[in-house]
């Protein structure tokens, strides 16, 4: 039988920035992980093209009169978002938070209980649901992105 879980931002007053295979990549991560904490890379899932999107978008809005801080404030931004994601009104992340060091920047991460054992079920699909510019709901699947 598999087990189904919807995956939603608990709260977004701001754009919306993470994208599906963000979850999905992180989901797998957390999959294949022997812990719930857990270091991962940011180039392991964020796509660079994106992150330079988004560091344009910044951009803009600082000639707009908001300050900018470059990749490292796009990097805090994602995490922010992924922070605030529950499952069944839980949150999925105890921590998301960003580490730089010297030769790279990772997210430093540990899974909630729950979310953890939701994830290394064997047979569970999970949907991230989001709301679109009008106000309706998506659901999109997150199975079929990266290998989970």
């Amino acid at each position: 039988m598999i087990c189904e879980y919807s995956i939603r931002m608990a709260k977004c007053d701001d754009l919306l920035v993470i994208l599906p295979e963000i979850i999905a990549l992180t989901i797998e991560k957390v999959r294949y992980s022997d812990k719930r904490k857990l270091m991962i890379p940011v180039e392991e899932i964020l796509v660079q093209d994106y992150v330079e999107y988004l560091f344009c978008v910044l951009r803009a809005n600082k000639n707009a009169g908001q300050q900018t801080g470059g990749q490292q404030q796009v990097y805090g931004w994602i995490a922010e978002q992924i922070t605030d994601l529950t499952i069944n009104h839980h949150k999925c992340f105890d921590k998301f938070c960003l580490c730089k060091f010297q030769c790279n920047t990772q997210f430093d991460i540990t899974a909630s209980e729950m979310f953890y054992m939701l994830v290394k079920q064997e047979k569970s699909k999970f949907f991230y649901i989001y709301k679109d510019l009008y106000g309706k709901e998506v659901k999109i699947s997150l199975t079929n992105i990266g290998n989970i």
